[in-house]
């Protein structure tokens, strides 16, 4: 097997794999029903905006000095 097909089979294990993003909101589903999976669902959406925002804030400030 060459280095690029290990490459594609790790990368496909990678993609198929769910995260452990998934993982909580299939636990909450089951343990607090639909609602709390919905609910946990939109946790991860918000907390994914957020982040994604002040990363798009910090690179319109450019890098920071070096001290």
């Amino acid at each position: 097997m060459t280095l690029y097909a290990a490459f594609l089979v790790a990368a496909l294990a990678l993609c198929v794999t769910p995260g452990p993003d998934m993982m909580f909101i299939v636990a909450m589903g089951g343990r607090g029903g639909p609602t709390a999976g919905v609910m946990a669902a939109f946790g991860g959406l918000v907390g994914g905006a957020r982040q994604l925002r002040r990363r798009r804030l910090a690179d319109r400030r450019g890098p920071r000095p070096v001290r």
